[in-house]
């Protein structure tokens, strides 16, 4: 499917909803002064075409008891990421993963361990199935420099 072009409506509908996520399309309606039909059927067309993709909350992690964020890279076994998929989705403090290309294959985020956190969630170490360990000369030559990181998909905290 094509992506959707937006239009300067659309970007007012974004923004305002974005700057009043709770508002529905009446309240959208008011502010981008356009009628509430009008705003409900772009709202619509967005949702249809992917790009509204929920109305979620957003949750600040600190102020969840999460001050603390880890971007991990994994190297994984060729073939393995379906099944790394499903370990990193088994961790509860996973919040989102990404099949990358480059020096790692994986890079997921962490909400972090705090020092209230559980010793047993905290302490897990165990390898992920199909995971590959760097050597000592591999990780020195992987740690250098800053990392990039693209993200496309969320996965909302426990």
């Amino acid at each position: 499917m094509a992506a959707l072009q937006l239009d300067a409506l659309d970007v007012a509908l974004l923004a305002a909803l974005r700057d009043n996520p709770r508002a529905g399309p009446l309240e959208l309606s008011r502010l981008t002064k356009v009628a509430r039909a009008t705003a409900q059927a772009r709202l619509a067309k967005m949702e249809e075409a992917g790009v509204i993709t929920g109305y979620g909350p957003d949750v600040d992690l600190a102020a969840a008891g999460y001050p603390v964020q880890a971007f991990v890279t994994l190297e994984i076994a060729q073939g393995a990421l379906h099944e790394i998929r499903a370990d990193l989705e088994a961790i509860p403090g996973v919040l989102e993963a990404y099949a990358t290309t480059g020096a790692g294959d994986v890079l997921a985020r962490d909400r972090g361990a705090v020092p209230r956190r559980p010793a047993g969630d905290a302490a897990r170490a165990e390898p992920l199935a199909g995971h590959r360990p760097y050597d000592e000369r591999h990780r020195a030559e992987h740690h250098r420099g800053p990392s990039h990181v693209a993200s496309t998909r969320g996965r909302g905290d426990e």
